[in-house]
């Protein structure tokens, strides 16, 4: 979706908040799946755990949330 739509001004942005023990798993499959954009991975274990307490994380992941261009969030996909 990110290769196809970024020229139209589509912004995509991964988040792992798996343990940090876990980065190198992590990071091969984003480097499998050819995830171009934005990858972030929390690092510290505290703010995994309150990360999963958070807004947007309110459920196991792998989840996605879509924004419009303010920023609403018009679309949640889970599993």
């Amino acid at each position: 979706m990110h290769q196809e739509l970024s020229k139209d001004g589509l912004v995509v942005i991964s988040l792992s908040v798996d343990d940090a023990d876990d980065k190198s798993a992590a990071l091969k499959f984003l480097q499998e799946q050819k995830a171009t954009f934005e990858n972030f991975i929390l690092e510290d274990k505290d703010r995994n755990e309150k990360a999963g307490d958070e807004k947007l994380l309110h459920s196991t992941p792998p989840i996605v949330h879509v924004f419009d261009r303010d920023g609403k969030k018009v679309k949640t996909f889970e599993g």
